[in-house]
């Protein structure tokens, strides 16, 4: 539910209907509550109609704990592996494969990729997605470039004028691709939310934060570092031997200074195996 429009008995069925199967039962019901108290307040300020807000499904059991990250990380090979492995059209006739690929490619978010139409975000020939604020989860307007890859998906994807994805189901196309990839045990897990965090990962390891909370759509970097750096000591290590060699106050390079023992050190920590991986 990105728009108050869309706070309706059928808007709030089809959220906490998504949200099962990507995450914990429990987290959805702590999401009906917020958007319960949500609406409440909204009523009385007679910005929506009162409405009893949906019971989940009492059956659903939404997507099952995992025991860390490691299930679901994907690596580029592998998103490229699962969307060559996807049909040109599911069986229903909807573009899963061309989906799948904008997300590995550009890491857009599922909700505002549904929302993509020609020609107000994007046209045939053209090298630039636009997102507008009317579809984007956060209401920040931003372009960026499309790599060949992406492009192509588009051009593959849209039948004219009007909306390019729309939305359909993908999780059954999706995954039995996947399983030929990485396995049953990762497959049943993946989705495109971890595309989708994979591709900002790597845009964000390669240009900084910046890069990362511009892909992803984030309003301030705060939110990019939060999801998507995660802390590692050997980094660190030799980030601070770096500027120990680099700014060391004792002038000249001769055996016993502090500049030669961060040099040795850091020539020492770069030749070990660790580093070079």
């Amino acid at each position: 539910i990105s728009r108050i429009e869309g706070l309706t008995t059928p808007g709030c069925e089809d959220f906490f209907r998504d949200r099962l199967r990507e995450v914990t039962r429990a987290t959805v019901r702590r999401d009906r509550g917020v958007v319960a108290r949500f609406v409440k307040w909204a009523a009385t300020r007679s910005l929506v109609n009162a409405f009893e807000v949906p019971q989940l499904p009492p059956k659903a059991k939404g997507k099952k704990r995992l025991r860390g990250r490691d299930e679901t990380e994907v690596t580029r090979a592998e998103m490229i592996a699962i969307c060559e492995a996807l049909p040109r059209r599911s069986r229903r006739g909807h573009p899963v494969k061309q989906l799948a690929t904008l997300v590995s490619e550009v890491g857009t978010r599922l909700e505002t990729a549904q929302k993509l139409s020609v020609p107000e975000h994007w046209q045939p020939g053209s090298d630039t997605l636009r997102i507008s604020r009317d579809i984007d989860k956060e209401g920040k307007e931003r372009s960026y470039w499309l790599p060949p890859r992406a492009q192509r998906a588009l051009e593959d994807a849209a039948r004219g004028d009007g909306l390019i994805f729309g939305k359909f189901s993908y999780y059954k196309t999706f995954r039995a691709a996947a399983r030929r990839v990485v396995g049953e045990t990762r497959a049943k897990h993946l989705s495109l939310r971890d595309f989708r965090h994979a591709a900002v990962a790597a845009v964000k390891a390669e240009e900084g934060l910046e890069a990362g909370a511009w892909v992803a759509g984030h309003v301030t970097t705060e939110t990019t570092g939060r999801r998507y750096v995660t802390p590692k000591e050997r980094a660190s290590r030799r980030a601070l031997m770096t500027l120990a060699a680099r700014d060391a106050k004792t002038v000249g390079d001769r055996p016993g200074t502090d500049r030669a023992h961060a040099s040795s050190s850091l020539d020492a920590e770069l030749l070990t195996p660790e580093c070079a991986s």
